[in-house]
């Protein structure tokens, strides 16, 4: 549930707005390949919503912690990215999951992804 007593009431109704038309576009990304969408609901959960578990929740697909892959993210680089963009958002994600896990007091993510980054220098 989310927390809102420090919103104003028309500042609920934007937010709610944005985070059902963000849960629109997930809907009908069937193949998982946008990322962005994610990233910004876990954002809402976190900065808008207070709820950091949640926030951490939503994040964590985007992330490849128990795979054996090397890279500790798993996000879509489509062909029409601007170059670097895809590091930015693997960069950007990164630093909110490690945030988000510090709050929430998750040892074993920042464990996995500490030596997920060290193994990926």
């Amino acid at each position: 549930s989310h927390s809102i007593a420090h919103l104003k009431p028309e500042e609920v109704t934007a937010y709610q707005l944005i985070f059902d038309r963000l849960a629109k576009v997930r809907k009908i990304d069937r193949r998982h390949w946008h990322h962005r969408p994610i990233f910004r609901h876990a954002w809402m959960h976190y900065y808008i919503y207070r709820d950091a578990e949640q926030a951490k929740a939503d994040l964590m697909p985007l992330f490849a912690l128990k795979s054996n892959l090397k890279s500790h993210i798993s996000i879509w680089k489509p062909g029409f990215e601007r170059p670097g963009k895809h590091f930015e958002y693997a960069h950007q994600y990164t630093v909110f999951m490690i945030e988000l896990a510090q709050v929430t007091n998750d040892a074993n993510t920042l464990k996995i992804l500490c030596r997920k980054l060290r193994k990926n220098q």
